[in-house]
């Protein structure tokens, strides 16, 4: 039952990441680099020493009676999204990139990359389902509206070898 779980959440994570897209519906502004800005929060990465504005990234709570997840996406116009999958978390704190289980509830934090190569194919990361801690989150707020974190973690080419690597993130999501 819990390899169930762990696949519907590595699921979650996966359509939230593939799915984001500039909504029809923000504010939006054009600021003096020509980048797009929307309403709906934004997240910063660094992915392998260059950094990037993903200028939208939302989040989302889903509830059952034994898990809540929270999945939070942000993306840009180009097709760069990264995002997570936060399941079994407590709120505000430091959390490994893991897979861990207590008992019988799972706490996982999942997390996502993607990008388009030059010849239009994904090209997609993510931390293994290993156990093993490849980074961490840390939430420092989180309510009904907003979630604010900042993070960091090496993830693995989910289609071949290699890996990338993220630092200095920065969640500013809204939920929706």
């Amino acid at each position: 039952m819990n390899k169930f779980y762990v696949f519907l959440l590595i699921c979650i994570g996966a359509v939230a990441i593939s799915s984001c897209s500039k909504s029809s519906n923000p504010t939006s502004t054009n600021n003096n680099n020509g980048a797009d800005t929307t309403s709906n929060g934004t997240m910063k990465i660094t992915v392998d020493g260059t950094a990037y504005v993903l200028t939208t990234a939302t989040a989302h709570t889903t509830a059952t009676s034994r898990l809540r997840t929270v999945t939070v996406a942000g993306a840009d116009v180009t097709g760069k999204g990264c995002g997570f999958t936060l399941t079994n978390i407590s709120g505000v704190g430091t959390y490994d990139i893991a897979t861990s289980f207590s008992g019988s509830t799972p706490q996982v934090v999942f997390m996502t990359y993607e990008y388009k190569d030059a010849s239009g194919n994904s090209v997609s990361f993510a931390s293994p389902n290993t156990g093993a801690s490849v980074g961490k989150i840390t939430i420092t707020e989180m309510s009904t509206t907003t979630l604010k974190a900042t993070f960091n973690g090496t993830l693995t080419n989910t289609s071949g070898s290699g890996t990338t690597t993220i630092t200095n993130g920065i969640i500013n999501a809204t939920f929706y």
